[in-house]
């Protein structure tokens, strides 16, 4: 299995959102969880990895949303999909961070908002900032980016050889098994 995730980590990309969003007042009401993966460009294509750990162009984006306000009340789900990249990536070795930007659509309690401009920074090859349009979106997500952090193959397999060592999953009375 961590070959393939070796493997897989060539051209791609994928984490996990954990971000809190702000209200209209600025202040912070919702958290925000879940998965994104992020495909980069074939090597048959003009759009490849670089070699600066910086992304040149990606193929696909997509990620989960779970939203919920602190309180617990109001969960619901987004999604982002259909990731279409407008311009190179700039890559800035000061902060050793990527700045993707393009069009996607994110699901509404409404429907698909097909176009929403979204911006992807990955610093440090660690954590992620999904900034879609504000205006686009009414101001759903706040004024702050959704935040994630990019897991690594090692990092899963670290959690793997945890998780083995706990001696399997509990069960529902809450006994390891």
């Amino acid at each position: 299995m961590m070959t393939m995730l070796h493997q897989m980590g060539a051209n791609h990309k994928w984490g996990m959102i954990s971000s809190i969003q702000n209200d209209e007042q600025g202040q912070p009401a919702w958290i925000v969880a879940g998965h994104w993966m992020m495909e980069m460009a074939s090597q048959n294509d003009t759009a490849t990895s670089d070699t600066t750990g910086g992304i040149s162009n990606i193929g696909g984006f997509h990620a989960m949303l779970h939203m919920v306000m602190l309180n617990g009340s109001a969960m619901h789900t987004h999604e982002i999909s259909n990731f279409t990249q407008t311009g190179d990536a700039t890559f800035d070795s000061s902060t050793n961070s990527t700045t993707i930007t393009g069009t996607a659509t994110i699901t509404m309690r409404e429907g698909p908002v097909q176009g929403v401009q979204t911006t992807i920074e990955i610093a440090q090859d660690k954590v992620i900032a999904i900034t879609p349009d504000p205006a686009a979106l009414e101001n759903h997500f706040g004024n702050t980016p959704i935040y994630g952090i990019v897991a690594s193959p090692e990092m899963i397999e670290q959690s793997m050889m945890r998780y083995s060592d706990m001696g399997g999953m509990m069960n529902m009375t809450g006994v390891m098994q």
